[in-house]
């Protein structure tokens, strides 16, 4: 991945920086980011949409282990480290 400066003209990207030669040819994604360093490629509805995909994600795949302290003994659990003191 590279970065290169550029800006719109005649709703064209014209970049303002040279492009290496290894890129001739090929297709590429352009992210449009002003250099305030705002995006506007992401709006709202689109974030609030990924959260909701991810916390249902983690609803569909979470699982009782019945060990209650699992979160703060985790070491003792994965490497058989002695449990930690509270």
């Amino acid at each position: 991945m590279i970065t290169v400066r550029g800006k719109i003209e005649n709703g064209k990207v014209l970049a303002l920086e040279p492009i290496d030669d290894e890129f001739e040819g090929r297709e590429v994604q352009i992210t449009l980011v002003e250099e305030n360093g705002s995006n506007r490629s992401a709006n709202e509805g689109e974030i609030e949409n990924g959260w909701k995909q991810l916390i249902d994600t983690i609803e569909r795949n979470r699982i009782s282990t019945g060990i209650g302290d699992l979160a703060h003994q985790h070491d003792h659990y994965l490497y058989g480290t002695p449990k930690r003191e509270d």
